[in-house]
């Protein structure tokens, strides 16, 4: 029995750019209900094509049949006549449907790269793909969870994000396939323009199996953290800025999770700690320099490392307004490598706990 739904063509009821309901058959052809070699199935994601009767307007993508309304709502467009956008029919479109999304394994197949936009104009029920208000994702986390259904191969995902102020808390999720990864790009040139502005965490990843690259923003929570990698998770940062994270650190990770800093960045607003690792976590920075202003205040400390943990801050220049709080505390077998820089490497106004040099079963200060 084929999977793909036989000879099923037929006309909307009406134009516009919403959901589509089904009018009759095109002739020659058959309505969704009227196959049965396969039977469409209610509630399910098909492929579709759609075109105007010139031909000169058209849209392929993806959309969930209700055989209750018998309705076509339009999830995601692969492309269009729109530059990739939604279309808005002028006329009733004739439509023809596929094969379900299930029967395909459910993912579109990476042939290249791709790239994904963000704007604070945009809207969720777009595909993403246009750099325009009618094509491109509202939030950040429709362009992650719409990468996430895809089969990437060898191939990476670009979320090229637009300055502006977003609200949202993003997970990050692993993704299909063995490519570069998934990068998600602000702006690099002044990070501030591009603003996640949370109550929660900003960025969390938990058990992330592909890697993530970020870079050209600024994090704000009121009553969480910035960035947290969790479970093996690993993230990338260029450009960073951190403000005022009232309820967790500007960066932690835990059970193996890694971040790494790979450019320049600047602190500007206050948090209980700046780094903190634990449970074998790791954060890392090489040969950077930290601007901090505003003198930023960290109620626990700048820096933490416990529980078999690592801190590898090396050659780091830390530059700009002073900091109050604590410089560092290291214990239970965790070690913070600042490269024999000394005790007062980190910023801060009170001295730090843990072991200077020499080997001790309750931390490592090197």
């Amino acid at each position: 029995m084929s999977a793909y739904l036989n000879r099923c063509i037929w006309r909307a009821s009406a134009g516009g750019t919403g959901t589509w309901t089904v009018s009759s058959a095109i002739a020659g052809f058959r309505t969704p209900a009227q196959c049965a070699n396969p039977a469409v199935v209610t509630a399910t994601r098909y492929y579709y094509f759609a075109e105007s009767d010139d031909q000169q307007s058209w849209e392929d993508g993806e959309g969930v049949y209700t055989a209750g309304g018998t309705t076509l709502t339009r999830e995601t467009i692969y492309d269009s006549s729109n530059a990739g956008a939604v279309v808005n029919f002028t006329f009733a479109p004739r439509v023809a449907m596929g094969c379900p999304l299930a029967q395909t394994g459910g993912r579109q197949v990476l042939s290249a790269d791709i790239t994904y936009y963000v704007r604070t104009d945009g809207n969720d029920s777009n595909n993403g793909l246009a750099n325009t208000s009618g094509g491109a994702f509202l939030t950040i986390q429709k362009a992650i969870d719409t990468a996430a259904l895809l089969d990437c191969g060898i191939y990476g995902v670009l979320i090229n994000i637009a300055d502006g102020t977003y609200t949202g808390t993003i997970a990050l999720k692993s993704m299909t396939g063995a490519g570069w990864g998934v990068q998600l790009s602000g702006n690099t040139g002044t990070p501030s323009n591009v603003v996640i502005n949370v109550t929660g965490g900003c960025i969390s990843a938990d058990g992330v199996k592909s890697v993530y690259y970020i870079e050209g923003m600024k994090f704000l929570s009121s009553a969480g953290g910035g960035i947290s990698a969790n479970g093996g998770s690993y993230i990338g940062l260029s450009d960073i800025e951190f403000g005022a994270c009232s309820g967790g650190p500007h960066m932690s990770t835990q059970s193996a999770a890694i971040i790494e800093v790979y450019t320049n960045y600047a602190i500007s607003g206050s948090a209980p700690w700046h780094i903190l690792a634990d449970v074998g976590g790791v954060i890392k920075a090489n040969g950077v320099t930290c601007t901090l202003s505003n003198s930023p205040v960290f109620s626990n400390n700048f820096a933490q490392a416990s529980s078999l943990s690592l801190l590898y801050m090396i050659s780091i220049t830390y530059t700009g307004t002073a900091a109050t709080g604590q410089r560092y505390t290291v214990a239970t077998n965790a070690v913070i490598n600042v490269n024999g820089a000394g005790t007062t490497y980190f910023p801060g106004s009170i001295a730090g706990s843990g072991t200077n040099s020499g080997t001790s079963p309750y931390g490592l200060y090197i």
